[in-house]
């Protein structure tokens, strides 16, 4: 089971020096969709998918309520952008949001209004954002420590067993009249 998540971790971030060639025949760096630590198989194209549909729906709700604006509510598939999606998908969905907002209001209000509104949902989003990907930062580091800190437990304990073993006789002691048989088990975690 770990062997497979190493795998899994190991191809999602081969997966960030990925290339498609263009129509000239050069190099385009393909960058993955998902953080690497919720990669999947498939690129990761779920969550996209998923976050996509959830702005749709906030953008749907906004655009046909009149009485006020719910240009809040897009901070929460923009949470779950955070905590999926790379930094950048993120921040870039931060724009979309403001501008799907601000081309598809039906309310009139004035132009200086609406723009210190949509700035500080800016602002609002950014921080958001950038908090949970600094969390997730910091647990994706949190992770990989472990792991090192596993494989170097590992590897210190197969020194060991590899001394103890040579503590050992290389071949069984030969006594007239009496016959010995011994066993050694390496200690496991």
């Amino acid at each position: 089971m770990e062997a497979s998540r190493r795998a899994a971790v190991e191809s999602s971030s081969s997966r960030e020096s990925l290339s498609s060639s263009s129509p000239t025949g050069a190099a385009i760096p393909v960058l993955p969709l998902v953080r690497y630590d919720v990669a999947t198989e498939d690129g990761g194209w779920l969550p996209l998918a998923l976050i996509l549909g959830a702005i749709g729906v906030v953008a749907y709700a906004d655009h046909h309520m009149m009485a006020f604006s719910l240009i809040y509510l897009y901070v929460l598939p923009l949470s779950f952008a955070a905590v999926f999606l790379h930094k950048r998908l993120s921040f870039g969905l931060i724009v979309v949001c403001i501008l799907i907002h601000y081309f598809d209001s039906p309310r009139r209000v004035g132009v200086g209004l609406r723009l210190v509104h949509d700035l500080s949902a800016l602002l609002c989003f950014g921080v958001v954002v950038y908090l949970i990907q600094r969390y997730a930062a910091q647990r994706e580091l949190l992770v990989r420590t472990i792991a090192e800190q596993r494989d170097r437990l590992v590897k210190d304990l197969k020194l060991a067993e590899q001394v103890q073993r040579m503590f050992l006789p290389a071949t069984k002691p030969r006594m007239v009249g009496l016959e010995v048989a011994g066993t050694m088990q390496a200690a496991r975690w």
